[in-house]
């Protein structure tokens, strides 16, 4: 079957047309130029972008976040019990960040033990944050419940904490 309609074709055929002269064979070279430069500063552009993406901006200090955690803690009303392992909690992060140290998975002796280690506490900051973190286990494990003026020594004792440690040098990192 033939797809063409025979009023369509021209009853006589053209001549073929002669090759186009072109006056520079190099005309062609600007615009290669262009596009390479183009592609460079797109290739550069997308390894900036990535590059920034990747960076995550430093976070607040580990006594600020501190700080502001155990200011919400005051504000809670409800179980002794929860206040204290949400005091607890705070505690153990903030001297997780600040003494690189796994507290979530330690316990409060291999805590202890951790920061009597590194030496940047002296026996005064230790011993209050060992009165602080045994204050807290007995609250959560042992099943007594603080009274109101137990908790508030528990705020102020968290509090004295942050403050006095919260400018120590962190321990050189192990490599």
């Amino acid at each position: 079957m033939n797809a063409t309609h025979p009023s369509a074709v021209p009853a006589k055929l053209l001549d073929i047309k002669p090759p186009i002269e072109n006056s520079d064979p190099w005309s062609w070279l600007p615009w290669a130029f262009a596009l390479a430069v183009l592609l460079a500063f797109l290739v550069a552009g997308l390894l900036w972008v990535y590059r920034r993406t990747g960076e995550t901006p430093p976070g607040e200090p580990p006594h600020i976040e501190a700080m502001r955690k155990l200011s919400e803690c005051k504000k809670l009303i409800g179980e002794p019990a929860t206040v204290c392992a949400l005091l607890s909690d705070t505690i153990r992060v903030y001297l997780a960040e600040k003494f690189t140290l796994q507290a979530s998975e330690r316990t409060t002796d291999e805590i202890l033990d951790h920061l009597r280690t590194c030496t940047l506490l002296n026996k005064e900051e230790l011993g209050l944050a060992e009165d602080f973190l045994r204050e807290c286990d007995d609250a959560k494990f042992a099943g007594t419940d603080p009274s109101g003026e137990d908790m508030a020594k528990l705020h102020e004792m968290a509090d004295r904490l942050v403050h006095v440690t919260a400018f120590k040098p962190a321990p050189p990192k192990s490599t």
